[in-house]
């Protein structure tokens, strides 16, 4: 297996992305004012609320027109010339203009998935950075244990349960959480 080495900070988020393309796919980075955050293997709770997120962004956004694009995890956000995440899923205003590219553009809604190791992390570090991206509207955080979503918007925040729904506008859809929890055990 190839070990990673790592890189020397500060770096800008260009560099970033050129470094972790040479990473095995099993090393995940994100990065944060200049410094590469490795991130924790996923369990399966995890990996399977963010599939089912996806699927319900992509569902309530094929209703719209113009249709908003839906994204699993993978691509990258940039916040700033030193920092950038790779959230859980994102609903971006329209679909990428580059298909090969690691960074996308116009995300409208956000999400993470809160896991133990970085449910700390995603509150504090990363929910205010989103809304520095102008295009964010929503950044939505799952809490799998809790069965709850915490959604925060530019100006105000709500937390609800598993059997509620949660309006989004923009883009103009309406999310029953429930949906998030599907084949996930109590």
């Amino acid at each position: 297996m190839q070990q990673s080495v790592q890189p020397t900070s500060p770096m800008t988020v260009d560099t970033f992305l050129a470094w972790a393309e040479t990473l095995p796919r099993s090393e995940r980075y994100e990065l944060v004012d200049g410094t590469p955050i490795r991130m924790p293997a996923e369990r399966v709770r995890h990996a399977v609320v963010k599939a089912n997120v996806y699927v319900a962004l992509k569902r309530a956004s094929e209703t719209l027109t113009p249709q908003p694009f839906a994204l699993a995890d993978g691509a990258t956000l940039k916040v700033d010339g030193f920092t950038a995440f790779e959230p859980d899923a994102a609903l971006l205003a329209t679909p990428p203009r580059d298909f090969d590219a690691i960074t996308v553009d116009d995300p409208l809604v956000v999400v993470e998935v809160l896991s133990p190791s970085t449910k700390t992390y995603n509150q504090t570090t990363k929910l205010p950075r989103y809304f520095l991206i102008p295009t964010v509207a929503y950044v939505l955080l799952i809490d799998p244990s809790r069965r709850t979503v915490a959604v925060h918007s530019r100006s105000d925040a709500a937390t609800v349960g598993e059997g509620d729904t949660v309006t989004l506008d923009p883009p103009g859809i309406t999310l029953a959480t429930a949906d998030f929890f599907q084949n996930v055990p109590r």
